[in-house]
């Protein structure tokens, strides 16, 4: 007879499977260790705020609601390098309104980063004059950097003169594998470069 869904969370019920080196259960769900080794799970939106190490892995482990002004992960000087798997997940409600930051995003800049698997729902972001690159995901998508496997809801709005605006990233200097856009993109500055994904 087959498992019921408690016990499929539960490794004991998986005798011969290795969870030392090869198989890891987080929130009930079965991943391939190698994905995981040294990587920091986020499951609340207190530990996306504390992502302090821009080169760390990090994986979310649960649906977040990130309601409320959010400030963007890594800046041209000290860019976002590392790697965020989403797993599926999603971040809802991600706002950005008044910020004087040239790169608007979940991440402001990166450089040589992987984000994968990531869903944004419902996001809502307002750049003003300053805001140079500004898109859900990141703001600005550096050399190296791959997107894969995410998607956006919800509305991008930016006023700049010259601005990069995008559903995913507002300037894309990287890379994309299979990521959607579903968020309204708007740009009512002279001379902006508008784009569904980037």
């Amino acid at each position: 007879t087959g498992l019921t869904t408690a016990q499929m969370r539960d490794k004991a019920n998986y005798p011969s499977w290795d969870f030392n080196t090869t198989w890891a259960l987080v929130n009930g769900q079965l991943h391939l260790l190698g994905e995981y080794n040294g990587a920091r799970p986020i499951s609340s939106l207190a530990d996306l705020q504390l992502l302090s190490n821009l080169s760390g892995t990090y994986f979310l482990a649960a649906d977040i609601d990130v309601t409320g002004n959010w400030t963007p992960i890594g800046d041209a000087a000290n860019p976002f390098t590392g790697t965020l798997r989403g797993n599926g997940y999603t971040l809802s409600g991600l706002t950005i309104t008044g910020s004087a930051s040239p790169y608007l995003g979940l991440f402001g800049y990166t450089q040589g980063a992987a984000i994968i698997g990531l869903n944004l729902a419902n996001v809502n972001i307002v750049a003003g004059t300053g805001n140079l690159s500004v898109g859900s995901l990141a703001g600005y998508n550096g050399a190296g950097s791959i997107v894969a496997g995410c998607t956006s809801t919800g509305t991008v709005t930016a006023g700049g003169l010259g601005s990069n605006i995008g559903g995913l990233v507002g300037y894309n200097a990287g890379s994309f594998i299979g990521s959607t856009n579903n968020a309204i993109v708007t740009g009512n500055g002279d001379g902006s470069n508008i784009g569904g994904l980037a």
